[in-house]
């Protein structure tokens, strides 16, 4: 990760939560990527294995959480 970005982590007893932060003001937007393409294919995993997830806009960038159960 670069300095201008962070992970945090978080886990209780029955759920594991990850949040990458960064300083991109551009929302992601899932997308089926190319098979010669190294991008595009993070959201499309995530809506896969997560329980739960989403995008919050901040004052500068963004937050992208995920969480899953344990």
């Amino acid at each position: 990760m670069s300095a201008s970005s962070s992970l945090h982590l978080r886990r209780t007893a029955t759920e594991l939560a990850v949040e990458v932060s960064d300083l991109s003001p551009q929302l992601p937007q899932p997308r089926l990527a190319a098979q010669d393409e190294e991008s595009g294919r993070g959201l499309v995993l995530v809506d896969t294995l997560a329980d739960s997830w989403g995008v919050r806009p901040e004052e500068q960038g963004k937050t992208i959480w995920f969480a899953v159960r344990l």
